[in-house]
C-alpha cells in the first residue's frame, strides 16, 4: 500500500512538472481541464494495437488503472476496434514495431506470431532467439520455442477475433 501511496505522489510530481515547464515554454496559464487531462495521460503505458486487414497499428491504453500494468500483459483489458474497418484490433505489446503496408511478408509473419500466442512484450532482455520478421521464418520458429519468453497469450485465429 505504501508503494502505491509513494508512486502516487511521484506521479503527480512529474505531471505537475510538466505543466510547469509546458506553461513556461507556452507562455501562458494553463489551468483548462482538458489540457490537464492531457498531460495526466502522458505518463500512462500505451501498447500496440495491429489490425492485420488495413495493415494499420496504433497505440493505445490497454488496462483501466495504469498503476497495476506490466510489460509482460499477454492481453488487453480494453477492446479497441479498428478505425478504418471496425474490426476488434489484436493486442501487440509495447514493442510491437510496425511494418510499412508494403512490406506484406513481415505483416503476415506478425500475423502468425500473434495467432500463436506470441506478443511483443518485456524488456527484452532474455536469453530466447528474436521474434522473426519474416513470414519465412516463422513457422520453423514456432516449432522450436514453445516455452519462449514472449509466448505469453492464447492461440487464436484473426478470422475468428471479433
Amino acid at each position: 500500500m505504501l508503494i502505491k501511496i509513494i508512486y502516487s505522489n511521484v506521479l503527480s510530481y512529474l505531471v505537475k512538472m510538466i505543466y510547469k515547464i509546458h506553461e513556461r515554454i507556452v507562455g501562458r496559464n494553463m489551468r483548462d481541464e482538458r489540457t490537464i487531462k492531457l498531460l495526466c495521460t502522458m505518463t500512462d503505458f500505451l501498447h500496440k494495437f495491429a489490425c492485420f486487414d488495413c495493415l494499420v497499428a496504433f497505440k493505445r491504453q490497454a488496462i483501466e488503472d495504469t498503476s497495476t500494468g506490466s510489460a509482460h500483459q499477454a492481453d488487453s483489458e480494453i477492446i479497441h476496434k479498428c478505425p478504418n474497418c471496425g474490426h476488434r484490433m489484436a493486442f501487440m505489446g509495447r514493442n510491437f514495431a510496425a511494418p510499412s503496408k508494403k512490406d506484406s511478408s513481415s505483416w503476415l509473419a506478425a500475423q502468425k506470431l500473434w495467432e500463436s500466442g506470441f506478443r511483443f512484450v518485456g524488456s527484452g532482455y532474455h536469453s530466447d532467439p528474436a521474434l522473426p520478421r519474416k513470414k519465412s521464418e516463422v513457422e520453423a520458429f514456432i516449432e522450436h520455442n514453445p516455452e519462449h519468453k514472449q509466448k505469453v497469450g492464447s492461440k487464436q485465429l484473426w478470422l475468428n477475433y471479433a
